[in-house]
């Protein structure tokens, strides 16, 4: 069974033919050099690798940064691997560095991240071969319900246009407010992020190192910031201990450097010097930052044209639409140039 992706519902439709048929194979989907594998047994899902531009995400990335491990202990796992040729997973578990059901529970929180980035795909193919099984002799079986992955990734997409329109930039930065006190009852993703916020990481960076993902990382920013306990900040440059040694110690190397620098600027006259100066201010412009911001942007009002096609069967006439709806304001929009054509859209930067 293979054929193209056409539209968002494409992939949604084929993963619950495949669940209400009971098939037991091996899903192959590729878009523009990326390529997804999700794995079925009797119509259950039981796992998903997503491969961006050939290159496979690693367990040990998320292992690491959601502190469930450290990277020398990590270390220690791989070399026992080399030695004893047995799984990642059985060493974990053996070691006592997890739980049998921590693994499992990070196994399925993979697979929903792999499922919610597949939702947003609108073209590219797939293939499905039957009875193959991924992973067929794990010691750790994983079978999860197809249908409620496909509900949750939709639940998600619906919630997101709310999330974004308060987290609109991937640069915005954080800080605990010390006049709130912390409900008891507050989630652990949010205490997750509540350790990790300090004003010197920027959303990206939080999503990186949170090992959350970017969908509950979003979310649970979103959360604390309803409930007051963090809120907006300018970023405060922190210097690692590393950073401040490398700045200290001056090679020979660097004073020469300089030497030489300076005589260039005294010998290449003013003329040498103005060229200088221009130069400096196009590296030191402001308006990188703006441009890195606006690209960002963009990627999110593609993310919410998709989510609108989702929801109502159709791309909006104009980007107006978004803002009449609420899911984003004027000043956001007034970037970009959108173009509806007959099957698709055209956002440019203007």
């Amino acid at each position: 069974m293979k054929g193209r992706i056409k539209s968002l519902e494409d992939i949604p439709n084929l993963m619950g033919f495949i669940s209400q048929t009971e098939k037991t194979g091996v899903l192959t989907l590729v878009n523009k050099g990326d390529q997804v594998e999700v794995g079925f047994i009797k119509g259950k899902v039981n796992a998903a690798i997503y491969k961006r531009s050939g290159v496979q995400e690693l367990i040990k990335e998320y292992l690491v940064n959601s502190g469930k491990i450290t990277e020398a202990d990590f270390d220690k796992i791989s070399l026992l691997h080399k030695e004893t040729m047995k799984p990642y997973e059985s060493l974990l578990i053996s070691e006592k560095y997890i739980n049998e059901s921590t693994w499992i529970a990070i196994i399925h929180f993979k697979i929903q991240e792999v499922i919610d980035e597949l939702f947003i795909w609108k073209s590219g193919s797939y293939e499905f071969i039957e009875d193959i099984i991924m992973y067929e002799n794990s010691k750790f079986k994983v079978n999860l319900n197809t249908q409620g992955l496909i509900m949750e990734g939709m639940r998600r997409i619906d919630e997101w246009p709310n999330i974004l329109s308060s987290l609109p930039s991937s640069s915005m930065c954080f800080e605990l407010n010390s006049k709130v006190e912390v409900p008891d009852n507050i989630g652990n993703d949010e205490k997750r992020l509540m350790e990790i916020i300090d004003g010197s990481r920027d959303l990206k960076e939080l999503v990186r190192i949170s090992g959350l993902g970017k969908y509950i990382t979003y979310q649970s920013i979103y959360n604390l910031l309803k409930l007051g306990i963090i809120k907006k900040t300018k970023k405060v440059h922190k210097k690692r201990h590393d950073e401040n040694k490398r700045q200290i110690k001056i090679n020979k190397f660097a004073i020469v450097s300089w030497i030489l620098i300076i005589s260039f600027i005294v010998l290449a006259g003013i003329a040498g010097i103005l060229s200088f100066e221009y130069t400096f201010s196009l590296i030191s412009n402001p308006d990188v930052e703006d441009i890195a911001n606006i690209t960002y942007n963009k990627e999110n009002i593609d993310y919410l044209l998709k989510i609108y096609f989702v929801k109502y069967g159709t791309y909006p006439e104009s980007l107006d639409k978004l803002s009449e709806i609420n899911w984003v304001d004027n000043e956001y929009i007034s970037d970009f140039s959108y173009f509806l054509n007959e099957n698709d859209y055209i956002l440019l930067i203007k």
